[in-house]
């Protein structure tokens, strides 16, 4: 894990108030598995897909704000 990517967990940590453990940090490769990963973190299931949504709303705002995406 690059120190960017070590950046952006720190930031999403952060952002969402909650813990991503390291082993779980590590699998995380593309949005989509930041979001699932954020998802089971707050108990977001698949059955509550709008909160989903919301997660993956805040995620991109994060990227795009932290320089990460345009």
């Amino acid at each position: 894990m690059g120190l960017d990517s070590v950046m952006l967990v720190v930031n999403l940590e952060e952002y969402f108030n909650i813990q991503i453990p390291d082993k779980k940090a590590e699998t995380v490769s593309t949005v989509q598995d930041a979001v699932d990963c954020i998802a089971e973190l707050l108990n977001i299931s698949d059955k509550r897909s709008l909160l989903k949504d919301d997660v993956f709303n805040r995620l991109q705002k994060i990227l795009i704000n932290k320089g990460y995406t345009k």
